[in-house]
């Protein structure tokens, strides 16, 4: 696959075939994506997805490679691939293992069932802390989250046991066995204790603060895991979460802090699109299915692209054929204009040409030299809003055409006509020079003809001359503007208007000098004032 192949129109068409084969494709890309975001989720925080990521970009550079026509950058890069995941899978099985055994548990996105155990996880913290923190037990306890805390959890002595408060009690007594260290918490269970976790670096910490205070510190800069402190000195209660870190809190503040961190909304509440995607509104989850959906993209253009290239390949003839697309290519539509009022619809559309003659399609490239045209037949239609196909006219021998898109949506009403409708005039405020004021606005056609069908004719508030955006008010201005009919919404509406603009004229005064930001905030609403009454004015 190369560049030239994304440029196939006829690559393009053939994804959007029909609707079944559109929604194919949409269930490819969305399959894809979902196993993509959840084993990235599993491996996050692993050392896996430092190799995971290479892979990644070695897969994105060979595509690149195969694309530009690198044929021995490409061959390497493939045989770097192949060997590397096979010596990954050996080297990197524990965490593999892992990552497919979190991905197992994706099932639980299909259930609508009230889940309560992070309610009792956090009921067991509070009534933990509440025994500890007065009688000034030391405990440290970290919370596994999104990213994998394994490399931490091989450290402690294995436990995996239900959270309760009377066992976390139990623990951090002193002087028994299991104190020391940290309990880490995976999947609502208590997996280890005694574990070691990664001090902080940061030599900012005040002295005050112990081990278990900068270990807890030192997690959340490593990783998104929740992790809690009480003081062994002062019985004070701390928490750590992406980097931050609270301390002296209250109980009533220490339940806070976990219930919006841990329940972020009612699970209850959620629904199968909120458990699927694990939390949107969560930053890394958010990178996590962009991610997925950006890779599953690429890859899903690369394996369409390289199999359309394929099947074209092999249904290839020997005669060669060129293409090309001709764009801006005007509609001949037909229909009884004394009768009826047309609109809705686009006036030009594309033409793909193939063909064997190369002065055939260069001839009918050229505008001028073209015999072919585009026809829509609304002869026998009758009045509303109707799908009509276009037809090809006057092709060449030996060429094909391909208009894009093949029907367009006409609109079709009863014909009708408004005579002498004012004119009014409409500067933006934004266009208007703070050292000028309008003193009067003039256009050379007061009154013009409306044609339409009666629909819109009823629905026309006024028709306005509208100042060009690319247009500044500085002084006296004189120039040709576009005329537009609209409703009271400000809904521009299909018309054609006699004549089709007019030549507005501004006459401008300096404006009133202020000293201070309130007297220019009244010079700029005196503006704006005087641009309305001019216009207000010059409508009656």
């Amino acid at each position: 696959m190369n560049f030239q192949q994304l440029s196939n129109l006829q690559y393009w068409t053939s994804l959007f075939a029909s609707p079944w084969t559109i929604a194919i494709n949409l269930i490819d890309i969305l399959i894809v994506a979902y196993i993509l975001y959840h084993f990235t989720k599993a491996i996050a925080g692993t050392k896996i997805m430092i190799l995971v990521r290479g892979v990644l970009v070695f897969i994105l550079a060979q595509i690149l490679a195969n694309m530009i026509g690198l044929t021995t950058i490409s061959w390497l890069i493939n045989q770097i691939i192949t060997y590397g995941v096979i010596a990954a899978v050996v080297i990197f099985s524990p965490e593999i293992r892992t990552g497919l055994e979190r991905l197992g548990r994706a099932t639980d996105f299909f259930s609508n069932a009230p889940i309560s155990a992070e309610e009792q996880m956090i009921r067991a913290f509070v009534k933990s802390v509440e025994y500890m923190s007065p009688r000034k037990i030391g405990a440290l306890v970290a919370i596994q989250r999104v990213r994998t805390l394994q490399e931490y959890i091989s450290t402690g002595i294995p436990l995996d046991a239900k959270i309760s408060a009377e066992l976390l009690i139990n623990i951090f007594i002193p002087n028994t066995p299991l104190h020391d260290g940290a309990v880490i918490i995976k999947e609502e269970r208590i997996a280890v204790t005694s574990a070691y976790l990664p001090l902080t670096k940061n030599t900012g910490i005040s002295k005050e603060f112990g081990t278990r205070h900068r270990a807890a510190i030192g997690l959340s800069e490593v990783s998104d895991a929740l992790t809690f402190v009480v003081s062994e000195e002062t019985g004070g209660i701390s928490i750590t979460y992406n980097g931050s870190f609270k301390h002296n809190l209250t109980l009533d503040e220490f339940e806070t802090e976990l219930r919006e961190i841990l329940l972020p909304k009612e699970e209850a509440g959620l629904s199968f699109k909120e458990r699927l995607l694990g939390g949107w509104k969560h930053e890394k989850n958010s990178l996590y299915i962009i991610s997925s959906l950006f890779f599953t993209c690429v890859l899903f253009v690369y394996a369409t692209a390289t199999n359309f290239q394929n099947s074209t390949s092999a249904r290839q003839v020997k005669t060669e054929t060129y293409t090309n697309t001709v764009t801006n290519v005007p509609i001949d539509i037909r229909y009884n204009s004394d009768e009826y009022f047309i609109s809705g619809f686009a006036s030009e559309v594309s033409v793909v040409l193939t063909g064997a003659n190369r002065l055939s399609l260069a001839s009918e490239m050229q505008e001028s030299t073209r015999k072919f045209k585009v026809t829509a037949d609304l002869t026998d239609a009758s009045v509303g809003t109707i799908e009509v196909p276009l037809s090809i006219e006057d092709l060449p021998n030996g060429l094909t055409a391909v208009a894009t898109p093949q029907k367009i949506t006409v609109k079709i009403g009863k014909k009708a006509q408004k005579d002498k409708v004012k004119v009014v005039p409409e500067i933006d405020p934004s266009q208007i020079d703070s050292r000028v004021q309008i003193e009067n606005v003039t256009v050379s056609d007061e009154e013009v003809s409306i044609t339409s069908d009666q629909e819109t004719l009823d629905r026309i508030d006024k028709i306005i001359a509208v100042l060009p955006t690319s247009e500044h008010i500085t002084g006296n201005y004189s120039g040709s503007v576009p005329l537009q009919a609209i409703d009271r919404n400000g809904v521009v509406l299909p018309t054609v208007i006699t004549p089709f603009d007019t030549t507005m004229k501004v006459t401008t005064k300096p404006a009133a000098p202020s000293s201070s930001t309130s007297n220019s905030t009244t010079s700029s609403s005196s503006e704006t004032s005087s641009s309305t009454k001019a216009t207000s004015s010059k409508t009656n």
